[in-house]
């Protein structure tokens, strides 16, 4: 059986994964669009060449994680929230320039353990604006930390203003409980 060009898309379609197979020299963009669109992280396959801003787009939107196989000058802010809102680790491949309060607070809402790539500056702000939205904060990593960093005078003011925004008579819980501490 002849492996030609309609072979490959036909293949392509079905498992994108399958254009590791697919001869260098049928690796065409509408072919690896096809892969990428099936399968997003197919983008580990695409020739450097081809990885344009769409077919990276393309990917990213499949599957949050192909950020990783995006070149460097195509990551932009816009194609890292598109990452992270799919796949919150993905934000370990985002640029440092890029992890925003923002992005970050969407990166460990989608997946708690992302935390870990949070710059530490932005950690307690990302931490309470997760759970202000999510107060049922089921991730054990995120209830640690968070219950460390409660304890901490220094942190106090901020936790205040982010939590008293919601409730005003947190204040007075927290400095009850932390006093008992």
């Amino acid at each position: 059986m002849k492996r030609d060009y309609e072979y490959w898309k036909e293949r392509v379609s079905q498992s994108g994964w399958a254009l590791k197979d697919v001869p260098q020299d049928l690796r065409t963009l509408d072919l690896c669009m096809i892969a990428v669109s099936q399968n997003g992280n197919a983008l580990y396959w695409v020739p450097q060449d081809l990885r344009t801003k769409d077919l990276c787009t393309i990917a990213v939107s499949q599957y949050g994680g192909a950020l990783k196989w995006v070149p460097q000058d195509l990551r932009t802010k816009e194609l890292c929230k598109i990452a992270v809102s799919k796949s919150g680790w993905a934000l370990q491949f985002v640029p440092q320039e890029f992890r925003t309060k923002d992005l970050c607070t969407i990166a460990v809402a989608q997946y708690g353990w992302a935390l870990k790539w949070v710059p530490q500056d932005l950690k307690l702000e990302v931490v309470l604006k997760v759970s202000l939205e999510r107060p049922l904060i089921k991730d054990l990593k995120i209830k640690i930390w968070f219950l460390k960093e409660i304890s901490k005078k220094e942190n106090r003011n901020l936790i205040y203003f982010y939590l008293g925004t919601k409730d005003p008579e947190i204040k007075e819980i927290f400095d009850q409980i932390l006093k008992k501490s």
